[in-house]
């Protein structure tokens, strides 16, 4: 099981390549080298073939035991930093949704987001009451929602920052999904509102941007459970 983990984590068209010429050479060695070649110059060119095919069996075999073992070792050593951060991005949307529906009185949970949950539960909330994020423990103020989206937002992109500063070792779904999430409507809309007052008297406006960032997170979360089943 794990000889086969680590030779599937390796590269597959590698793989492909090698196991082709690994045939290759196999029947050529049982098959062809039975009957002596019609002339000289095809048995050079069946030598020449030969050590090709070899050459790509060695290569192959340096590949895995001097490259791929040193990148599965280090992907190991950098994983766990990478799901903690990664997780560290769901955990800030799941928070939120937590205090949204605390707030609110309508629960929202982000395994069943849906926008109707999110415009019922933003309706609730004018967009200048106070969330629950003190913004200084000797003011006792607290921000309003502008703020308190974007100290998560801030939160969020630092933690994808960190998981992209590893892009080597991250695989190429979950970067597509982070990049989506920082890219999110959500995030360019309380960057736009953060200091351009508002007349709204709830928060339903913004519902439909907060909820496609919650699609995202919620896929992200999906794909790091659906990555550790396969482990």
């Amino acid at each position: 099981m794990v000889v086969g983990n680590f030779l599937n984590s390796a590269s597959r068209s590698a793989t492909y390549l090698a196991g082709g010429a690994l045939v290759a050479l196999t029947a050529k060695a049982l098959i062809l080298n039975r009957w002596p070649a019609p002339s000289a110059f095809l048995h050079d060119f069946g030598v020449l073939v030969e050590a090709i095919l070899a050459s790509v069996v060695a290569s192959y075999v340096f590949y895995l035991f001097v490259v791929h073992l040193k990148e599965v070792s280090d992907r190991e050593t950098v994983g766990p930093y990478i799901d903690r951060h990664t997780l560290r991005v769901v955990g800030d949307c799941e928070s939120q949704l937590f205090a949204i529906g605390k707030v609110s009185g309508s629960p929202v949970a982000l395994e069943n987001i849906s926008l109707k949950a999110v415009t019922e539960a933003f309706s609730n909330i004018p967009p200048y009451s106070n969330a629950p994020l003190l913004l200084g423990p000797k003011t006792n103020k607290y921000a309003n929602w502008f703020e308190y989206f974007e100290h998560h937002k801030q939160r969020t992109r630092e933690s994808i920052a960190r998981v992209m500063a590893q892009l080597i070792y991250v695989d190429a779904k979950r970067v597509s999904l982070l990049a989506a999430v920082d890219d999110c409507s959500h995030f360019s809309m309380i960057q736009h509102f953060l200091h351009m007052p508002v007349s709204n008297p709830d928060m339903s406006a913004f519902a439909n941007t907060f909820h496609d960032y919650c699609v995202f997170c919620l896929a992200l979360k999906q794909h790091m459970s659906e990555a550790q089943s396969a482990l």
